[in-house]
């Protein structure tokens, strides 16, 4: 800012005396194209300074123009128009051009991510809209439904192995036959650990995909598929 201010104001100076620093006169056409190139930039840096100073995107469009009728009756036009705020349970603030007004939501209030949507909804300042599961009755069975609500914005964990994020406490398996099962951690760090199998006694072993340890398909199938207990020793997991 202080820069360009200098730049217009030697070119200004130029200008009046005509000449440049080794004492050359300098032609008039030349002095106003520099005077037309110094003002350019000067008034481009008040507009990038006054956007910053604001925090606004310095890369959007002004938000309205003004069009004069033969000089007079000059009126302010919006460039483009903003899409309808409806119902907002929330604060309306200015979006970051400053141009439109959106719905600031809060903890548990919908929400939308899509920035292009007809109501457009952020989240408050911690929070961030994630995409949730509600149940349209109280039966069982009934159909579900999602939804984008705003939660607390909390660090998640990413496997490199699965190429997915996971929130802090869930719990998944990775690999082809499940063998190693993951928590993710508070710190957004995932903690994996090694299932152990029992050793199976029989003759017909079965081993299925999604299914770590090996079974016995005339025992599994006769007494129904077992259900698995996974206790921890030491730094692996058995399987009971």
């Amino acid at each position: 800012m202080e820069a360009g201010w200098l730049s217009w104001l030697r070119i200004t100076l130029l200008y009046k005396n005509r000449t440049n620093a080794r004492g050359l006169l300098i032609t008039e056409e030349k002095m106003s194209a520099l005077f037309v190139l110094a003002t350019s930039f000067f008034l481009v840096s008040c507009v990038l300074f006054n956007a910053v100073a604001q925090n606004i995107d310095p890369t959007c469009e002004p938000c309205a123009v003004l069009k004069c009728k033969n000089g007079q009756n000059c009126t302010r036009e919006p460039v483009s128009k903003c899409p309808p705020l409806g119902v907002c349970r929330g604060k309306i603030v200015k979006d970051h051009c400053g141009c439109c007004d959106i719905c600031v939501t809060t903890i548990g209030h919908k929400c939308r991510d899509d920035p292009e949507a007809y109501q457009e909804q952020v989240c408050g300042k911690g929070l961030r809209c994630v995409q949730v599961e509600e149940s349209l009755g109280f039966e069982v069975g009934i159909e579900k439904r999602r939804s984008c609500r705003c939660e607390k914005e909390i660090r998640g964990c990413f496997d490199p192995v699965n190429k997915k994020n996971y929130r802090p406490g869930e719990i998944w398996t990775r690999g082809d036959f499940a063998c190693e099962v993951c928590v993710c951690n508070s710190n957004g760090r995932p903690k994996c650990s090694s299932l152990r199998c029992r050793k199976t006694t029989c003759f017909d072993v079965k081993r299925v995909e999604d299914r770590c340890c090996a079974f016995c398909m005339k025992d599994d199938w006769s007494k129904g598929l077992p259900s698995y207990v996974y206790k921890k020793k030491s730094n692996n997991l058995i399987l009971c």
